[in-house]
């Protein structure tokens, strides 16, 4: 098991937010500072020589990773960058429609947005049903709901391998197949699939794949936070939004706290816990109320997820 310091995490704190900004090993650390020094002791030599051959040598492992080719694969700065690439340089006429479902990334949401003010497309959100009772319904009602809201003016597809909102498992081929049905193409935000599952981008076939990155500990992660969930959920006398296997190392409990389901009430609570009890851990807005997004990473332990549903319990306005 690692530990904070491990982590360079600060000694004292609860971090359970690895999904949204999550600490490197301090190892990795040391060898991104030593690859900076390579940079800074002779800046020409190394972009001019060094760089583009270890840039290429990094692809081999990287494709192997996901799956893919490496004649296949492009570096961008972040995940938020790689949607943009592809959406902002996408042929848009006016009136054209994108279809993306209601859990999709907020950075997607925005470039979708500005290109709806500035090149005058249409975006079509599709509901997401929540909360999930069964995989197999929800696989076929969200796919189904997907493929019925394509019109003739449908020009791209985005949706999300597993939503940063909620941590929620979307059937993402089954989804490609029946948009490609109907001609048109798909742009996967994969952000948070390398880590969580297996990845294999060929077998997605998806027209854009946009990602970021040991399944050992992948599947430990998988289990503490599948047995953490419910342990929340009874602490707190709610509920998991879906069930363990629609989760990676994601999920979300509806929290205990009668407030609307708003971007400011999220802040409020989530910066509530960072201040009072040294807590980090996503707080989201959605289907009308508040989830606990919780996060596991190896250095977390039992101890972080009692912590937190006492902090909760004794929060101002907590019904449990």
């Amino acid at each position: 098991m690692k530990s904070h310091h491990e982590f360079g995490l600060l000694p004292g704190i609860t971090y359970l937010n690895h999904g949204s900004f999550g600490a490197c090993p301090v190892d990795v650390s040391a060898e991104a500072n030593r690859w900076r020094t390579v940079m800074e002791s002779q800046p020409y030599d190394f972009f001019v020589n060094v760089l583009p051959d270890a840039v290429r040598s990094a692809i081999a492992p990287l494709a192997e990773f996901i799956g893919a080719s490496p004649g296949d694969v492009v570096y961008v700065d972040n995940a938020t960058a790689g949607m943009n690439a592809v959406c902002r340089n996408f042929d848009w006429q006016p009136g054209d429609e994108v279809v993306v479902t209601e859990h999709v990334y907020n950075g997607v949401a925005t470039v979708l947005a500005y290109l709806a003010d500035t090149r005058g497309i249409k975006v079509v959100s599709v509901p997401v049903p929540w909360p999930i009772a069964n995989s197999d319904d929800f696989d076929s009602a969200i796919t189904e709901a997907i493929a019925a809201a394509i019109t003739e003016r449908t020009r791209l597809v985005s949706i999300d391998l597993i939503a940063s909102c909620s941590g929620l498992i979307f059937p993402v081929k089954r989804i490609v197949d029946a948009v490609h049905e109907r001609g048109v193409k798909v742009l996967v935000d994969a952000a948070h699939g390398p880590g969580h599952l297996p990845i294999d981008v060929t077998m997605l076939d998806a027209d854009w794949r946009d990602a970021h990155g040991g399944w050992k500990i992948s599947e430990h992660n998988h289990e503490m936070t599948t047995s953490m969930a419910p342990m929340l959920a009874s602490a707190w006398n709610t509920y998991v939004g879906a069930p363990p296997e629609k989760f990676g190392s994601l999920a979300t409990i509806a929290l205990p706290i009668d407030a609307p389901g708003t971007a400011e009430e999220a802040r409020s609570v989530r910066n509530h816990l960072w201040h009072e009890h040294q807590i980090e851990v996503g707080v989201m807005p959605f289907a009308d109320r508040l989830w606990c997004r919780i996060s596991v990473q190896l250095y977390n332990t039992l101890d972080d997820f009692e912590y937190l549903a006492n902090a909760v319990a004794q929060m101002p306005g907590a019904e449990v």
